[in-house]
């Protein structure tokens, strides 16, 4: 799973001081129940309504099972 992925990836952002977080378009109750359920350790925002994605207007999904890591 990509949130898993990105949870074993954090080390690398905490190195650099950056903050990780996920935007997603299920409810927050729904974004909630993901932390808990895969122990994540960083937030999942909703973004139910898409504004954010909207706004953002991503090209691409990023295939966290292929994308390099600083280590």
């Amino acid at each position: 799973m990509e949130l898993q992925a990105l949870e074993a990836a954090k080390p690398a952002f905490d190195k650099y001081g950056a903050s990780l977080l996920a935007i997603s378009p299920p409810t927050a109750p729904n974004s909630r129940k993901s932390v808990r359920q895969n122990k994540l350790t960083f937030p999942i925002l909703s973004d139910a309504k898409g504004k954010v994605a909207a706004f953002l207007q991503p090209r691409h999904a990023l295939r966290t099972s292929r994308a390099q890591f600083p280590r």
